[in-house]
């Protein structure tokens, strides 16, 4: 079948008046010429003019409106969208050269426009806007305001027409007037909400209300046969049967049977025809046969209507969803989700067709896209610290841009990897001695804190001197989960007490006794497994939570919404005070997130080879470097960012 688009339009122009600096006015045009509605279909646009009460806004509207029309129907060579977006930019330089070009009417004055346009082409719908307009999409229950036109750009987007779609194209000053949540009620009387507000010169619109109906095309016009019903094998089998059942007492046989009366007298009474039970048996299990044959093959062919539904809507549904990529991931994720639903409910038919697979690997590729997926086949080995001692068990993992350091309570040792010549890793041992227990390590210019069995440590790169046990408090060595340092001072992370402890340094360099530095009522640090500082404090908890502290006070409490995935055992969290950015390594998922400081997911990096991420215990980014150092059981990881 054939589907034909209808446009029923509403229009509504605001009363002109020179004296306000405004005017708006609406494009309606069907062409009559049937080439150019084959090639090109019909236009619709709105363009709002604000500029000095000394300019002609109405001739100057005019004409940019007639060079919009001319130009979208002027060539035939590109794409439709390509056309409207072109006709847009030329209807632009004609507007502004006839206001300040050689011959404009003004050369000082300021002027401020706004187009929004629809093409409709068969039955495929064309948007493009430039500037403040209003351009709106209302589909089902929902409306959506489509597009921000940035950097003098021009914002355009295409897909299919569903039934009842309504299309809204409105001037800047309606866009400002007319919210899009006031929009669904509001559409059916926008006459006399507008004639309210006076008719304003700046208020225009247009309603679009698309209705598509199917027809049949010209070769689809069918000439209706008498149906002959045939017999199927099956029913032919089991009429042969009963007729040979039938056979077995013929039909004009009556044998007698002694009927004995109870005063002994004997006579003579007609026996009724009986069917043997074995044939009996036989034609209740054909006839049950039959019936199970027959709800199996209806079965099957409901399996095959459903699936021919859901693969349909699904196309239709990704094709929506390809128009929303990088305008809206938000609405284009929930899109494919749905597509992906859809198409997972085929194979719970149990039907397998190949374009479902298809399909499935289209919305992979489009959900990595908008998830911003960054899939890492086989990571970069930067080094195996079993190359320095075979029984080596790394715990933690720092850095400064030009070496790496690297804890090593196994081995007693911090070992310090440099690769700033370009070759080969150079390793050595930081502290030039035995460093019992360290776990935790993290690096401020040249010196390094150390988290391990003599408490807190402090090496010095320079004079190699290591000075133990720096801070006091009542706190057990083994429960710093982590610590971080800011401003010299040391913060310790210990979930065993739901708090953070914060050792302020003072002169001589010696250090306060570690005091609880959370002021927030219980807060929710008992699963706490990482934190990170930039002046803010990052708490990461075993949920995959992102804790903001400031100045002791929990100040957000952030939950990513947009992961295509939950997290599972997430284990460390990183930043610095230069980065824009938080990276959380999601073990279970074998994946490092990266979100905004405010909580909101911006990208990930997806591991899919074989062997990397079988222990992965920290990490280290070097963005000015580009490169993601990962520490995975004796391994390290190089990602480029």
């Amino acid at each position: 079948m054939e589907k034909r688009l209808s446009v029923s339009v509403k229009k509504i122009v605001g009363q002109p008046n020179p004296k306000e600096g405004k005017w708006s006015d609406c494009l309606v045009f069907e062409p009559e010429d049937e080439h150019r509605i084959k090639t090109r279909g019909r236009l619709f646009a709105v363009l709002d003019l604000t500029g000095s009460t000394a300019l002609d806004l109405a001739h100057f509207g005019r004409l940019s409106l007639e060079t919009l029309r001319e130009e979208y129907y002027a060539s035939e060579e590109t794409s439709p969208l390509k056309a409207l977006e072109e006709a847009i930019h030329k209807a632009q330089h004609r507007l502004v050269e006839l206001v300040f070009g050689p011959k404009g009417a003004v050369a000082d004055s300021a002027l401020n426009y706004n187009f929004a346009a629809a093409a409709l082409w068969g039955t495929i719908l064309y948007l493009a806007k430039f500037g403040a307009s209003g351009l709106y999409l209302y589909r089902g229950k929902v409306i959506e305001e489509l597009g921000e036109a940035k950097d003098e750009k021009v914002f355009s987007a295409s897909g299919m027409v569903r039934d009842d779609d309504v299309v809204i194209l409105g001037s800047s000053d309606f866009r400002h007037t007319f919210s899009v949540g006031e929009l669904p009620e509001s559409l059916d009387k926008l006459e006399s909400l507008v004639a309210d507000l006076g008719n304003p010169p700046g208020v225009s619109v247009l309603v679009l209300r698309l209705k598509l109906a199917s027809v049949p095309g010209k070769e689809e016009v069918l000439e209706i046969a008498p149906v002959v019903r045939r017999e199927s094998r099956f029913e032919k089998l089991i009429s042969s049967l009963s007729e040979k059942i039938r056979t077995l007492v013929p039909l004009g046989q009556k044998p007698p049977e002694i009927y004995v009366e109870r005063e002994g007298e004997e006579r003579i009474r007609p026996r009724k025809r009986r069917i043997p039970k074995a044939a009996l048996l036989v034609l209740v299990s054909l006839f049950l046969a039959a019936s199970a044959f027959t709800i199996k093959r209806r079965q099957k062919i409901f399996r095959a209507s459903e699936a021919t539904k859901l693969i349909s809507g699904a196309e239709q549904t990704i094709s929506d969803a390809r128009q929303y990529v990088d305008l809206n991931n938000s609405r284009a994720r929930e899109l494919l989700l749905q597509a992906q639903s859809d198409l997972q409910a085929v194979g719970e038919l149990g039907i397998e067709l190949a374009v479902v697979e298809e399909e499935l690997a289209e919305i992979r590729s489009l959900l990595d896209e908008v998830n911003k997926v960054k899939r890492l086949k086989d990571l970069e080995i930067f080094y195996d610290l079993t190359i320095q001692s075979p029984s080596a068990s790394p715990t933690s993992i720092a850095g400064d841009g030009e070496s790496l350091f690297v804890t090593d309570p196994a081995s007693e040792v911090v070992y310090q990897i440099s690769s700033a010549s370009g070759g080969p890793p150079e390793v050595e041992n930081a502290a030039g001695q035995k460093v019992l227990g360290a776990r935790v390590i993290r690096i401020v210019d040249d010196r390094l804190f150390i988290s391990g069995v003599e408490g807190v440590s402090q090496l010095d790169l320079r004079t190699l001197e290591l000075g133990v046990d720096l801070v006091a408090g009542d706190f057990v060595i083994e429960d710093i989960k982590d610590l971080g340092i800011y401003f010299g001072n040391v913060y310790l992370l210990i979930p065993s007490q739901n708090q953070i402890l914060r050792a302020v340094v003072v002169e001589g360099g010696e250090y306060s006794t570690a005091k609880y530095w959370v002021t927030t009522e219980n807060p929710p640090l008992a699963d706490a497994v990482s934190m990170t500082i930039d002046g803010f404090i990052y708490v990461l908890k075993s949920s995959g939570e992102v804790l903001k502290f400031e100045k002791g006070e929990l100040v957000l409490d952030s939950r990513l919404k947009e992961l295509d995935q939950p997290f599972s055992d997430p284990r460390a969290i990183f930043t610095t005070t230069d980065s824009e950015y938080l990276y959380i390594l999601d073990a279970g998922n074998k994946r490092i997130v990266v979100t905004d400081k405010d909580g909101l997911y911006q990208s990930q990096y997806l591991c899919e080879g074989e062997g990397a991420f079988a222990d992965p215990k920290g990490l280290f980014v070097d963005e000015v470097g580009g490169v993601i150092y990962l520490l995975d059981g004796t391994k390290i990881y190089k990602i480029a960012l």
